[in-house]
């Protein structure tokens, strides 16, 4: 399934390394996608950009991860992957209970990423989700209001 054309995707690590890898394969696939080193301009960045998606990292330099996710549920209900070295199991189950829909330890294999992030946009577009919102900002999708 090929729907990248007009979706947008936020990346917030701090790894310049992660940001280049997904930045080939999302851009390859028609995503736009957005950067962010750091909490804070991640934030900045989800508020200007709206995406659909978001992927982040759990260690960041200015904000712990689980917290970060329960700020990005305050103000928008994009999908969230989490993309992270911690693997233990409770770290998981933290970032699921915060508001992540999925988790993916690094390191990690670029194809199956992209197949979780396509599933999570079109399921979240197809009938999941009629409602998009971003701040103050909702939309009625089905009823264009």
């Amino acid at each position: 399934m090929k729907i990248g054309t007009k979706y947008k995707i936020l990346s917030i690590d701090e790894e310049k390394e992660v940001q280049y890898y997904l930045k080939r394969i999302f851009l390859q696939n028609g995503y736009k996608l957005y950067t962010a080193g750091n909490g804070k301009e991640g934030m900045t960045q989800l508020a200007n950009s709206c995406p659909d998606l978001a992927l982040l990292d759990l260690i960041l330099p200015d904000i712990e991860g689980i917290r970060l996710i329960k700020e990005i549920r305050k103000v928008s209900d994009c999908q969230i992957i989490v993309l992270s070295s911690k693997a233990r199991e409770q770290d998981k189950v933290k970032a699921l209970d915060a508001g992540a829909d999925d988790y993916v330890t690094k390191p990690f294999s670029l194809p199956v990423l992209y197949a979780k992030a396509e599933a999570l946009i079109a399921r979240s577009w197809k009938g999941g989700l009629s409602r998009r919102k971003a701040g103050e900002l909702e939309i009625d999708v089905r009823s264009h209001e």
